[in-house]
């Protein structure tokens, strides 16, 4: 038998074609995509890996941040692009904390949109629409100014004025994706998908002296990368 490993939503599109059984990795938006149902169920032969992290990993992390407060998180996004994703949020949220949400579909709203929100912290999410580079500048400043934290999806972004970004560790996806392609050829089992296995982040310590926010020393010396 054969089976595919399929790499970003041109090669997933096409390897949805062959009809064989694999995985996917690096797709935005698997829904738009046709590879899985407004569910989250795989709806093809192929298994897939989200390319955020676990929203439950991204609220455990955060939640010693507020340790006395419900917590409300603040989205951002297009959902032409990014409805997926926040979807995954919204079915998520745990107790302590709620969503507040605006879905902007032109680009002259945004930033009244982060203007406006009453929230404790912003979440990004990969909507390049929403996080194009034109406008991920002026976004970061708006937080900043408001004195809300914003939480990225790329390390790069801390030096832009992101307080924390929470990314995917896209040296174990690769392995990730091996071993459930490896399950599959053994057992023979259906479509599915995962969550990464393992995160990176990176923090901003002058944000967080900006914001007032303290981070414990085991926290910052497991970050991949801190700017002080």
């Amino acid at each position: 038998d054969k089976y595919i490993f399929c790499i970003g939503e041109k090669s997933s599109t096409e390897g949805l074609k062959t009809g064989l059984k694999g995985v996917f990795i690096l797709v935005v938006n698997p829904e738009k995509n046709g590879l899985v149902d407004k569910n989250g169920t795989c709806s093809t032969s192929l298994s897939g890996i989200y390319s955020i992290i676990a929203p439950k990993d991204l609220f455990n992390f955060i939640a010693p941040i507020f340790p006395q407060k419900m917590v409300n998180i603040g989205f951002v996004y297009n959902s032409d692009i990014s409805a997926f994703a926040f979807s995954q949020f919204s079915q998520s949220c745990p107790e302590g904390f709620q969503i507040s949400s605006k879905d902007v579909r032109d680009k002259n709203n945004i930033l009244p949109a982060f203007n406006t929100m009453d929230a404790d912290i912003f979440i990004g999410l990969m909507d390049p629409m929403i996080y194009a580079p034109q406008t991920f500048p002026s976004i970061l400043q708006t937080c900043v100014l408001r004195r809300k934290g914003f939480i990225g999806y790329a390390p790069t972004q801390i030096k832009q004025g992101a307080l924390l970004a929470l990314y995917c560790d896209y040296e174990d996806l690769g392995r990730q994706a091996a071993q459930i392609i490896m399950q599959t050829i053994k057992n023979d089992t259906s479509a599915k998908m995962y969550y990464p296995e393992k995160f990176k982040y990176a923090i901003n310590l002058s944000i967080a002296k900006h914001l007032n926010i303290k981070f414990s020393e085991d926290t910052i010396k497991k970050a991949e990368n801190v700017i002080s």
